[in-house]
């Protein structure tokens, strides 16, 4: 008899059925109604199936019958003669097509292939419209110019792409591959190309100007080689052949064709591409996309938006909404779909969804669900349940005491380990299944992912969506943007606020309030800096060095002020797209943040230089020299302003616009992450131009107090040396409250850049926000500081006014 313990038992797999409660909390369900859907069937009959005749008459070809009682053959590409009985040479070109960047989700791309001789001379072309289809095949036949090629010459091909944008329609040249063909004894030739459709801007390059007449250089994407691209109205493979372009409006001229935009196509692109979308209805906002006119069946597609799908864009996708409560609002989202199977471990379905700045969006699934994401509710790690001995045990022996992990807290939900996700049940048991969780896929060569942020794709070989996990202290959808130390951008901090074509009464609260209190500073600002330089340019105040200190500051003060209100105005002609010309938003960006960059910077050695002075002069006494102050402070300020400069011009050098597809947005960024050293040096300069002027402003307070108060005391016995300090601060309070205001703003700049953590999201700009235009106070309150406090320049500004009054 066989022993029972070696009969095999049925495994039991993970399960929900009976076992769980339900959890997350659905508040709404509802399904689609599938009877809604149509289905279409194309029936085709075939007539005289048996007959060997039309089977055979026409070698590859069709048979046509004609009311002469005539029958003519239509042969493809590959034959002809009456029969098709002849065989051309020709080349047999398989193409696949893939998109290296899946956020140019916004363009169609128009493909021109160009059979070309070896004078680089176009004999033969064809073009395909690429929608989004992946891995699809195009099998496409290049003809030689007569049937029977020559044998003598070298034969290659160029793919020039073109993208189309799906709403404005426009047309941009994006780059071009080039291929020889090899083996050209050979009467046919099969070519198969993978093409990786690249979202970068074409190389242009730089070549010999009469070798190249009327066109410019470009290198091609997959090799190391340049070639003539000709201007509209050129062609030949140096441009120098003239000839009339006559395409439609619209379309673009490429030497001796024409590319088309959507809708439109022919040889001049002037036929309607409505007569192949008129039996197609696209619904709810989809696009309808004429594949290829000589295809009769399904010769078009609807390219749908992200709420639909189906045939026709008839399908609202099935969706879950996802609610927080008491959850901070991430930006992006990783979901894992768990399906429950009786036979074998779950399946799992993983997705992510980036939630965009200031708004919710859906996740599409099977059905309508809603839910709400409960903090109490999260999973934790084992790491955070057992004590560290129980943890450090080996995974087979640990997992025996997942049992009390539920047992003892009856409220966990879920928890999980390195291998493993466990639910508790409602009879507080755990219930395990294998969970992997790098269960996405890291982009396999197309990283656009900005400061070694880690990019990942929902499918290694069909990707759909992308994802950029930042490192620490970058955010950004491609984690371009950072404020650890004292790096602070407006980009940053509120460019993700503004939204693209609103007007500005219904863009946000923070943009609002921004601009507020742009316009009241720079006001203040200007007319500050105004007054103090018609103060500090009259003749008594240049006696000494410390007016051409001042008067040097105020000038750099009204220039950053200038620059200031500057620097928001284009943010938002950049953002809301008011204006698109790539060469000023280029000189644009570089321009506007190396000002930002070294003038406030200026004023705070400037001003730095005022206070130290100040402190010079009482140490010195009646010793110190008005004359040799008037050369050093001459000399001092053009050491500060070459300095500063310098330090500042690996920003412009560095920086360039970045082109957020999936936003549409262009950003201003600085790129330093292809130099560790440039990292630590723009780090380290920062940290300079920071941390030096507030030290001297510190120390040249506190020697301006002490110092004075320690000299009266030793001429005043009868006087206390407290009562000495408080009597030369009422004395020297003009020079004191200059310092001691830079040193206050210094130090709350100081505590939100170093100490209050850096921006991980968009979400909450307010603190940065406040240190952006705390580092604009000091160059808006020149007059204030400096003027208001002492009685000598107060009277110096009310004689300039006085003056301008009377030559008036």
């Amino acid at each position: 008899m066989r022993s029972e313990l070696c009969t095999p038992t049925k495994r039991k797999y993970f399960s929900v059925r009976n076992y769980f409660v339900q959890y997350p909390n659905v508040l709404t369900r509802s399904s689609l109604n599938s009877s809604s859907l149509s289905k279409i069937f194309l029936n085709k009959q075939i007539e005289n199936e048996n007959s060997m005749f039309l089977h055979w008459h026409c070698n590859y070809g069709v048979l046509v019958y004609s009311f002469g009682e005539n029958f003519y053959c239509f042969c493809s590409p590959a034959y002809y003669g009456d029969r098709c009985q002849y065989q051309n040479d020709f080349i047999g070109l398989i193409l696949t097509v893939r998109r290296k960047s899946i956020r140019d989700h916004l363009f169609l791309f128009r493909i021109m292939i160009i059979l070309l001789d070896q004078n680089m001379t176009s004999i033969y072309r064809e073009q395909i419209l690429y929608v989004s289809d992946c891995e699809k095949r195009y099998q496409i036949y290049l003809l030689y110019r007569n049937r029977l090629k020559l044998n003598y010459q070298n034969y290659s091909v160029r793919l020039d792409i073109y993208s189309i944008h799906r709403f404005d329609n426009t047309i941009h040249f994006r780059t071009s591959f080039y291929y020889t063909i090899p083996f050209t004894f050979l009467p046919v030739n099969r070519l198969l190309i993978s093409l990786n459709i690249s979202d970068e801007q074409p190389q242009m390059t730089f070549g010999d100007k009469f070798s190249c007449q009327n066109g410019k250089y470009y290198q091609y994407e997959n090799l190391n080689k340049t070639y003539c691209r000709c201007n509209t109205g050129w062609f030949g493979k140096f441009c120098h052949l003239r000839h009339e372009c006559n395409c439609s409006p619209q379309s673009i001229c490429a030497e001796l064709s024409c590319v088309c935009p959507l809708g439109k196509f022919g040889p001049l692109c002037y036929f309607p591409e409505k007569l192949t979308c008129k039996n197609i209805v696209c619904q709810h906002g989809g696009t309808c996309i004429p594949r290829d006119q000589r295809i009769l069946e399904k010769d078009s597609q609807c390219v749908c938006t992200e709420e639909f799908e189906g045939q026709f864009c008839e399908k609202r996708r099935m969706r879950i909404i996802v609610s927080f409560d008491n959850v901070p609002i991430p930006s992006s989202l990783l979901v894992h779909y768990f399906i429950s199977r009786e036979s074998r471990n779950p399946d799992r379905l993983t997705s992510f969804k980036r939630i965009s700045y200031m708004k919710i969006w859906l996740f599409y699934i099977r059905q309508y669900v809603k839910t709400t994401i409960i903090g109490s509710n999260k999973c934790p790690n084992i790491e955070d349940i057992f004590d560290h001995q129980i943890f450090q045990f080996h995974p087979l022996k640990r997992i025996k005491y997942y049992q009390l992990i539920c047992q003892q807290n009856h409220r966990l939900k879920c928890f999980f380990d390195e291998t493993q996700l466990c639910l508790c049940t409602k009879d507080n048991l755990a219930d395990c299944f294998d969970f992997n969780h790098n269960g996405i896929s890291l982009c396999d060569e197309n990283n656009v992912c900005q400061n070694n942020g880690k990019c990942y794709v929902n499918d290694l070989k069909c990707p759909t969506k992308s994802l950029c996990v930042c490192q620490q202290c970058y955010h950004g959808t491609l984690c371009q943007f950072t404020t650890s130390g004292s790096v602070l951008s407006l980009d940053s901090i509120i460019g993700y606020h503004i939204q693209s074509y609103v007007q500005f009464s219904k863009q946000y609260f923070i943009i609002k309030l921004s601009t507020g209190i742009t316009i009241v500073m720079a006001t203040t600002g200007i007319l500050s800096n105004v007054f103090a330089i018609m103060t500090f340019s009259r003749e008594r105040v240049l006696e000494l060095g410390c007016g051409f200190y001042l008067l040097s500051s105020s000038i750099a003060s009204l220039s950053t002020m200038i620059i200031f209100v500057y620097k928001l105005l284009s943010l938002f002609v950049t953002q809301m797209e008011l204006i698109t010309n790539d060469s000023y938003l280029n000189v644009n960006c570089k321009m506007t943040n190396f000002l930002l960059k070294f003038l406030p910077t200026t004023v705070e050695w400037l001003n730095a230089c005022v206070a130290s002075e100040r402190a010079l002069s009482i140490l010195l006494g009646i010793h110190f020299n008005k004359i040799k102050s008037k050369f050093w402070s001459k000399f001092t300020i053009g050491i500060v302003i070459l300095i500063n400069i310098t330090s500042a011009l690996h920003d412009p050098l560095n920086r360039r616009l970045l082109k957020d597809t999936e936003e549409q947005r262009i950003w201003c960024i600085a790129d330093y992450s292809y130099s560790s050293w440039l990292n630590v040096y723009n780090a380290a300069v920062n940290i300079i131009h920071f941390i030096v002027p507030f030290v001297i402003n510190c120390l040249s307070a506190c020697i301006i107090i002490t110092v004075t108060a320690r000299n009266r005391s030793v001429i005043r016995t009868n006087q206390t040396y407290r009562e000495h300090l408080t009597e030369q601060f009422q004395r020297h309070k003009h020079l004191l409250i200059s310092s001691s205001v830079l040193v206050i703003l210094g130090i709350s700049r100081l505590i939100i850049s170093y100490f209050s953590g850096c921006m991980k999201s968009a979400r909450n700009p307010w603190l940065f926000l406040a240190a952006y235009f705390i580092s604009f106070v000091p160059p808006m309150l020149t007059f204030p500081i400096f003027i208001i406090p002492s009685k000598s320049y107060r009277t110096e500004f009310y004689a300039s006014i006085k003056y301008r009054h009377t030559t008036s």
